[in-house]
């Protein structure tokens, strides 16, 4: 398994017929998206495993001390399905912004 992660093209899926889940993270793009997926299943764009929780919470933006509740499953649950909190503060900025043109 370790040896099929390596050879793994960037971008790809490890099972045809997946094209969400099992799925190697670019290194210089964009990254995989984050979801709640039953264990919310990216692989590593370097290393022969999956990401961490926490790897997949830094991508979502969340901070190294923010800290999950609950079992590991429940911790990817949370952070697939979180608003990313930079996109939560752009969004609010942007609202607050708006108000304030029409005043």
């Amino acid at each position: 398994m370790a040896q099929r992660m390596l050879e793994l093209p960037e971008g790809e899926s490890l099972y045809k017929g997946y094209s969400d889940a099992w799925k190697k993270c670019p290194w210089n793009e964009a990254s995989c998206t984050i979801k709640e997926n039953h264990g919310g299943v990216n692989i590593h764009p370097k290393l022969p495993r999956v990401l961490t929780a926490r790897e997949m919470a830094r991508l979502q933006s969340f901070p190294d001390d923010f800290i999950f509740e609950g079992k590991k499953n429940k911790q990817l649950v949370q952070i697939g399905n979180a608003v990313p909190p930079l996109l939560g503060k752009a969004i609010g900025l942007a609202i607050r912004y708006s108000k304030n043109d029409f005043k």
